[in-house]
């Protein structure tokens, strides 16, 4: 009776450990993120004035959103990574985003508001 007791008990330890692992391979997916300022691009031989608008580039996952003032409603966003010269171009708005490659790397990003101000940067992207 004590090795029936104790052989139910392994197989109940055993599966309960076996239902452990497809949640635990869930959590090991690699992330990519980052987050960058873009600035207002100025002639180099002039000091850079703090720009009014503030844009941000937030990278996840080969996702890229933008966060901008709600006075603009558009931004034309060219993102290029500078390794294998691969460029996106696209329209976006608040809530809308652009998918690109997952490949790590350094990104430049430039965005054009409606009004014509040129704003850039550089996202870098890691595991």
């Amino acid at each position: 009776m004590k090795k029936f007791i104790l052989s139910i008990i392994a197989c109940v330890f055993i599966l309960s450990i076996c239902g452990l692992l497809p949640a635990r391979s869930e959590n090991n997916k690699t992330i990519k993120e980052d987050e960058t300022t873009l600035y207002l691009d100025t002639p180099v031989n002039r000091p850079r004035m703090p720009s009014k608008i503030a844009i941000h580039c937030m990278y996840r996952n080969g996702e890229v959103r933008f966060s901008f003032p709600e006075e603009l409603e558009y931004l034309t966003v060219t993102i290029e990574h500078a390794e294998s010269k691969t460029t996106w171009t696209s329209q976006v708005g608040h809530e809308e985003y652009m998918l690109i490659s997952t490949a790590n790397g350094t990104y430049n990003v430039s965005a054009i508001t409606e009004s014509g101000q040129h704003f850039s940067g550089i996202l870098h992207v890691t595991e």
